[in-house]
């Protein structure tokens, strides 16, 4: 690498800041050369920006150029909290690093900038471990067989549809989901202001909206792997769903996911069909004429269903 670029790492709080030193540590012991690291708070009332700051500033090393700590006058929600802050950067590779997650190692960063130099790519996600409220590792994801998978789709020099469209289709059916996810997702700057910043029309939600515009138009890396990190499964994507990100994951059904269905196979466009018909009945029996109404579709969903299920017997059981 020539010439180190500077990387901008955005921590976002609200409210709750446990692990947040944890987090800030994982930060300060990168080995990266050129880091900016931005704390941005959605208006906690107890958060103490002066007091972060001379945190940072006192056990940073001369590889962290710059440090920014933000505080909303007012609650914005995730989606302009984080927009802020990437507005805010001046790296031209900006990523996440929620309060309570931490980086796996001391060279993810590094790792991660080497990957966008080999590959020329606008967007890389990598993998996460799961990490219980006792800081025990619980399961990888994506998990092993999913990471294989991933990286054969990425590979796939066949030639019948284009990356990005196959990455699409995948993603419309959750079978991308574990993968594209914004708690691992490094970007270029530009491209990120290029597409307008993630939509605002969402409170809770940045990535579903984001990786529909974006894999509509060109390839995700999945570069499975690299570790990134240590992913606190009680933060706002945890399993008690906030009814805010309900509401926005309902909105993407509804509006995002129906704007490109020429991009879609047979197959993926019954699944899409029958996911917004199965959301928005408002009876037993709306439901049901749904699944009959797109039998593909509905056999993709209990198929979904099954294997979540399956995986919470295998995770209760470890």
């Amino acid at each position: 690498m020539a010439e180190h670029e500077l990387v901008s790492i955005v921590t976002m709080t609200y409210k709750n800041f446990k692990g947040l030193r944890k987090t800030m540590d994982s930060v300060l012991r990168q080995d990266y050369p050129r880091i900016e690291y931005i704390v941005a708070d959605d208006c906690s009332p107890a958060f103490d920006a002066d007091r972060v700051r001379d945190y940072i500033m006192a056990h940073k090393g001369p590889n962290v150029e710059n440090v920014i700590v933000m505080k909303h006058e007012e609650n914005v929600g995730t989606v302009k909290n984080l927009n802020r802050a990437y507005q805010a950067a001046s790296g031209t590779i900006v990523m996440p690093l929620s309060c309570g997650d931490y980086f796996w190692q001391e060279d993810v960063v590094s790792r991660i900038v080497q990957r966008f130099h080999d590959t020329d790519a606008n967007a890389i996600v990598t993998r996460r471990v799961a990490i219980d409220m006792d800081t025990r590792k619980m399961y990888y994801i994506p998990d092993e067989r999913s990471a294989k998978k991933l990286v054969r789709m990425q590979d796939d020099k066949s030639g019948r549809v284009s990356a990005h469209i196959r990455q699409y289709r995948n993603y419309m059916t959750k079978r991308l989901y574990d993968a594209a996810s914004g708690s691992v997702l490094a970007l270029k700057r530009n491209r990120l202001e290029g597409m307008g910043w993630f939509d605002e029309d969402y409170r809770l939600l940045e990535d579903s909206p984001f990786f529909l515009k974006f894999l509509y138009e060109e390839p995700l890396c999945c570069a499975m792997d690299i570790v990134s990190i240590g992913y606190a499964t009680n933060g706002v994507s945890g399993k008690t769903k906030n009814p805010i990100l309900v509401q926005d994951d309902i909105r993407v059904i509804r509006t995002a996911k129906q704007e490109h269905l020429d991009a879609l196979d047979p197959v993926t466009r019954d699944w899409v069909k029958n996911e917004y018909l199965r959301t928005t009945a408002e009876s037993k029996g709306a439901f049901m004429r749904a699944c009959a109404l797109h039998p593909v579709g509905f056999t993709l969903f209990a198929g979904q269903v099954a294997k979540g299920i399956a995986k919470e017997k295998i995770n209760a059981g470890r």
